[in-house]
């Protein structure tokens, strides 16, 4: 387990005046990045490149700017081709927790396809830290949308590409609040914050290409999403408030 510090800053707030999910969600990267990189865990001597599957994460406790937040990483599962890691967002000052996620990794192969996880990594697996409770990261419950499903356009734009060309995973969470907020009937939805998201990532989005995102609601205070180019679906994702 390696820990990473960050600050808040006052340009990430959000219309609550608080760090939006998506912020978290790229300060959990950004732990997982360090953890990669760590002279302690030489992971990139253990795999060959790994790439997103699903990501998860719940919101603890509300976060304003100039907070210094300590980020916990951590190898909790590893399967045969792929492997969870676990984050937990601290607050420095008080060491209350602020927010904790899950990203499932496939480690792909020079041919593209799924390859093992060597037992280098295996042995890296580490149990979750006090506070981390997996029991509290969002299922996605359907993938169908139903036919009175609210949907709107939107087209991936040059600023949403990252170094490895495609949309960063964390932008289908601007995507997927950007589509709730503005197709919700409430009238005041940008007051609403949620306390998780899961996305689950099927194919990338490039650039210049024209999605349709679909929101429904379930049961529960659930808001289920898809995000499609034209019949072929990219992402689903479930939100929680």
């Amino acid at each position: 387990m390696i820990s990473t510090e960050i600050q808040t800053r006052g340009y990430e707030l959000d219309a609550s005046r608080s760090i939006p999910p998506a912020i978290l969600i790229r300060y959990m990267e950004w732990g997982r990045w360090e953890l990669f990189n760590s002279k302690e865990i030489v992971l990139h001597q253990s795999i060959n490149s790994v790439v997103v599957a699903t990501q998860s994460m719940a919101m603890l406790s509300p976060v304003k700017e100039r907070v210094d937040l300590v980020i916990k990483a951590w190898i909790s599962r590893v399967g045969n081709t792929s492997l969870d890691i676990s984050q937990l967002l601290l607050d420095k000052a008080s060491n209350n927790p602020i927010a904790m996620g899950r990203a499932t990794l496939v480690n792909v192969g020079d041919n593209g396809r799924p390859y093992p996880v060597s037992d280098k990594t295996r042995e890296r697996v580490e149990n979750s830290p006090e506070g981390f409770d997996p029991g509290k990261l969002p299922r996605i419950e359907s993938r169908q949308p139903p036919l009175d499903a609210r949907s709107m356009e939107r087209r991936v734009m040059a600023s949403e590409i990252d170094l490895l060309q495609h949309v960063n995973h964390s932008r289908y969470v601007d995507y997927v609040e950007d589509a709730r907020k503005l197709l919700s009937s409430d009238q005041t939805p940008l007051g609403k914050t949620i306390s998780g998201v899961t996305v689950e990532y099927v194919k990338e989005a490039l650039h210049g290409d024209l999605l349709t995102i679909q929101s429904w609601p379930l049961a529960g205070g659930l808001v289920q999403s898809r995000i499609s180019r034209h019949d072929e679906v990219l992402a689903n994702a479930i939100v929680k408030l």
